[in-house]
């Protein structure tokens, strides 16, 4: 295989600033190959259940949906995570978001004298799982009982198995509010509550409706922004400004926060190749998969064709599964099937559709050897010479630089002295060496660290050559500018 590059300085800009900081400026000097440890996954989307608006981290599928519920109402965490998962993800990061309609199933009870609404109770969270959800309060001697149940968990309140069980409401309240993972009560009268049998709680709504790209990008900026990850899923949102929106986010994280991730997304349902082709969001942190999905999901009977974020979520789950030395080319993925344009039947790319695909930074699957394959993991870079037009080159280049601001954090706040300097280059150069001996670098050249444009700051320049997974036979990659 024959691989040529250039070297060049990437010289940055040093903001001054109130909070020290360590700016790592990465020379060129890269032959071809990929990063390294299993990728944490976040998405963002609906539920019909859980909290909203926070993180909630996840091992299993399993645990997921015990959650937010087993969807049959077709939102997108359940979808999404579910094919992540089938193709190797571990972990994955989730928050549910929801527009203003998002409400809890609510059931207000009367009370002794037909004193109306002395309690009303509410699903412990947002979401049509809530109508799932029935109280039943019983009479035991002078007071009362109460169990809450799903269908699937039922808890039962009564003060210990007390002879008069609970005396007020507020007692019943209280032990409910503490204890239950459905339900929540508000005491708005103190006439004891009246028994009734099994009771539903109404008026779920899941918020689907009216949600803009802004609740994402809230929730992104409020919630998820600071957390740790590697890869961002944002199921059914296909628009190309979208797209670009995220991708100057997740480059500002990058630039202020020290934080790196790759946006995977993808076409809308049939979104011929030349829509595509003319798509204008670009950036080395997107990866655009094409075409759709094919996936059956728990509720239906038949695979359903899916946008091609969804196909992005599979594509996903196999980067997360592998080191980051090992890339997703000609992996094979765990789908029903995929759908190119269902509107002529087509379901494959022909290998010149794939080149054209790839001519624009858009990573293409198809039917290769029998199997479903990535056919090469590329990003949108807007120069397609550029080494970051290997996705996995992008990954390894961030696997290093969060490895080294991790281990060069405690140096913050000593003197700029030479000695310090020269232990954070020894520091850094035996992360490298490790990365070496880890297969993520081929080699590297040795550390310089110098001081900044403010005593805040200091420069660490580094020169890697990442390994990377053959892609091709007899390529020529021309190296330009990390």
């Amino acid at each position: 295989m024959n691989l040529s590059s250039k070297s060049s300085r990437n010289n940055e800009v040093h903001n001054v600033g109130y909070l020290p900081k360590i700016e790592i400026a990465t020379q060129e000097n890269i032959t071809l190959t990929t990063p390294g440890a299993p990728a944490i996954l976040a998405v963002v989307g609906t539920a019909k259940w859980g909290d909203m608006n926070t993180v909630q981290s996840f091992s299993s599928y399993a645990t997921l949906l015990q959650y937010f519920k087993a969807d049959k109402s077709g939102l997108t965490l359940a979808k999404a995570t579910d094919l992540a998962y089938m193709n190797g993800a571990s972990t994955v990061k989730c928050v549910r978001i929801g527009a203003a309609g998002a409400a809890k199933s609510v059931k207000s009870f009367a009370g002794a004298g037909a004193v109306p609404d002395v309690i009303t109770v509410s699903a412990k969270y947002k979401g049509t799982y809530g109508d799932n959800v029935a109280v039943t309060i019983l009479t035991k001697g002078s007071g009362r009982t109460m169990t809450v149940t799903d269908g699937k968990t039922t808890e039962y309140f009564t003060n210990n198995n007390n002879a008069n069980g609970y005396a007020s409401n507020a007692e019943i309240a209280a032990a409910v509010n503490l204890n239950s993972s459905l339900a929540t009560i508000a005491v708005n009268n103190a006439a004891l509550v009246t028994a009734v049998t099994l009771t539903y709680l109404t008026g779920g709504n899941d918020g689907v409706s009216g949600l803009a790209f802004s609740d994402v990008t809230t929730a992104f900026d409020n919630v998820l922004k600071l957390e740790d990850f590697d890869i961002l899923l944002l199921p059914e949102w296909t628009s190309d400004a979208d797209h670009a929106t995220m991708v100057a986010k997740l480059d500002a994280r990058a630039a202020t926060d020290k934080k790196f991730a790759i946006f995977m997304a993808g076409p809308a349902v049939n979104e011929s190749i030349a829509t595509q082709k003319a798509r204008t969001s670009v950036g080395s942190r997107l990866a655009l998969c094409s075409p759709n999905a094919m996936y059956k999901p728990s509720y239906a009977t038949v695979a359903i064709q899916f946008d091609g974020t969804y196909l992005a979520a599979a594509v996903a789950g196999q980067i997360a599964r592998r080191d980051v030395e090992s890339a997703v080319t000609r992996k094979s993925l765990t789908v029903a099937g995929i759908m190119a344009d269902s509107t002529v039947s087509k379901k494959y790319y022909t290998n010149d559709e794939m080149e054209e695909l790839l001519g624009v930074g858009i990573i293409p699957v198809s039917l290769i050897n029998g199997e479903i394959k990535v056919a090469r993991g590329v990003t949108r870079v807007s120069d397609l010479s550029s080494v970051f037009y290997e996705l996995n080159i992008q990954r390894i280049v961030d696997y290093v630089k969060a490895q080294v601001n991790v281990k060069l954090d405690p140096f913050l706040g000593e003197a700029n002295l030479d000695r310090v300097l020269n232990r954070m280059a020894r520091v850094v150069d035996g992360v490298l060496q490790q990365d070496v001996l880890d297969e993520v670098l081929a080699a590297y050249n040795p550390t310089e660290v110098v001081l900044g444009v403010s005593p805040d700051t200091v420069n660490v320049n580094m020169s890697v050559q990442p390994t990377f997974a053959i892609n091709f036979i007899n390529v020529t990659l021309a190296i330009t500018r990390i």
